[in-house]
């Protein structure tokens, strides 16, 4: 499936920018990342009321797995560390009707709903996705998570993306 279109690339380095008093252009907002995360927490902000559609076209084109080097900046030192270095879609937080539950990639590689009362299998992607189209259930929070991740302590990074109608 498709890609979403990713954030236009990082500004030029502040030397190569022009002064702020002969600056008649937007600005530049740069986002940084000072340490390689194990997982990557990306907030969804939706409508009041989305369709099914928004839904589905939403599902159709999250990428299974991000390159952080796309969506923030690094420090120099952080280079070689971060080549390479994608992260895979383990787990979402749904909201449907007041509640949110969520779905979670089991180690089998099926997708697990866990709410108040149980877990439940859900089976691949497709079905995870068909059913929340069918249950307007509206992805909130994605969780991303370095491959196999690693032993240092857990680093967690947000980032914030709006549905727009």
């Amino acid at each position: 499936s498709a890609s979403p279109p990713l954030p236009p690339p990082p500004p030029p380095p502040p030397a190569q920018r022009p002064s702020l008093s002969s600056c008649k252009g937007r600005a530049f907002i740069r986002r940084w990342c000072l340490g390689f995360p194990d997982t990557f927490a990306l907030n969804v902000t939706w409508p009041s009321q989305p369709s099914k559609q928004q839904i589905e076209r939403m599902l159709q084109a999250l990428p299974g797995k991000i390159d952080l080097q796309k969506l923030v900046s690094f420090p120099t030192h952080l280079e070689a560390t971060r080549k390479g270095r994608s992260l895979q879609l383990k787990g979402m937080i749904l909201y449907y009707g007041k509640h949110y539950f969520a779905t979670f990639l089991s180690q089998s590689k099926h997708w697990l709903l866990l709410n108040d009362k149980k877990v439940t299998d859900l089976g691949k992607w497709k079905d995870l996705a068909n059913r929340a189209v069918r249950g307007k259930w509206q992805p909130t929070v994605l969780f991303y998570e370095v491959k196999g991740g690693s032993d240092s302590t857990l680093s967690l990074s947000l980032f914030f993306l709006c549905v727009s109608q």
